[in-house]
């Protein structure tokens, strides 16, 4: 297949093959010059074009953006045409700290991203209506292999996740899933020692964190409109079957004098049960019944 190199006026070069009459497949990238010796915004910026000599750009090819540390990127925007992400297209991209994705995304490839480990955020662009979310999205293994600095990943409609999906990615706080999911490898989120999940109640997902240790936060969805979290949660650690949560709720920001301790006796051997809730800016603590001094010694 003929390949053809292409500079956009974003200052990258890039080298793409023609998929069909109507699609290409971009699979090879570099900045024009060292991203260090540029200023501009979009020197730092990596957009990927919508089409190429009349070709609509729909997957990015294996390690196209593989590139030594002075040559990564800080942010890559994808445009509303991208469906496949290619095996380590961005593997190693020590810079990328921020990827916006779009709503076209069906595929993210094996060890895509792997050890971005400056890499942040990743979301979804929006559409003319509002819409962000991206369709049936399949994260193959490794994708976000090592990605230690990763906070926040903004894609809800995931149906899979292959092994070491999010391998040790820490800093990881939140991730919202809906009903649809069909798999997620037992070790996907293997070392995601800050992970809460999000779902839907009696979810596949819901059990899965159950089975697999994880923190999870139910919400309510309403055909249309965003995800409302509810009331029910689960946590790493399950409790006896009478044990009832507290109403009492108690923010991040309350101080130690906001709170009043319940009278618990000594003899109470209750399972300490933490869950961090985090949706939007709002953040909960849910405790549940512990002694006195243990809820003493945990509040200081």
């Amino acid at each position: 297949m003929m390949q053809k190199n292409y500079v956009n006026h974003e200052g990258w070069q890039l080298t793409f093959s023609m998929i069909d009459s109507k699609h290409a497949e971009i699979v090879k990238g570099e900045p024009v010059r060292k991203l260090f010796s540029l200023s501009s915004r979009s020197a730092n910026t990596l957009l990927i074009p919508r089409e190429i000599k009349g070709h609509t750009v729909t997957k990015i090819g294996e390690e196209a953006f593989r590139l030594p540390p002075d040559k990564t990127p800080c942010e890559v925007i994808f445009p509303d045409t991208v469906e496949y992400i290619g095996k380590k297209a961005f593997a190693s991209c020590r810079n990328l700290r921020s990827v916006v994705l779009p709503l076209s995304l069906k595929e993210i490839g094996d060890h895509a991203f792997r050890q971005c480990v400056d890499l942040k955020t990743v979301s979804v662009s929006q559409d003319v209506s509002g819409k962000t979310n991206v369709q049936a999205l399949k994260i193959r293994e490794g994708a976000f292999f090592g990605c230690s600095a990763l906070t926040s990943f903004d894609l809800h409609s995931i149906i899979s996740i292959d092994d070491n999906g999010f391998y040790k990615c820490r800093a990881l706080e939140d991730i919202f899933f809906f009903e649809e999911v069909i798999k997620i490898a037992d070790n996907a989120f293997y070392g995601c020692s800050s992970l809460v999940i999000h779902c839907p109640e009696n979810s596949y997902t819901a059990k899965y964190a159950v089975q697999h240790n994880i923190s999870c936060q139910y919400y309510a969805l309403e055909k249309n409109e965003d995800i409302r979290p509810t009331e029910n949660t689960i946590s790493r650690t399950e409790a006896t079957e009478n044990i009832r949560p507290m109403e009492d709720t108690i923010s991040r920001t309350e101080t130690p004098s906001d709170i009043e301790l319940p009278e618990i006796p000594e003899d109470n051997k209750c399972t300490q049960k933490v869950i961090a809730s985090s949706y939007k800016k709002t953040t909960i603590r849910t405790l549940y019944p512990l002694s006195q001094k243990e809820l003493s010694l945990f509040i200081k």
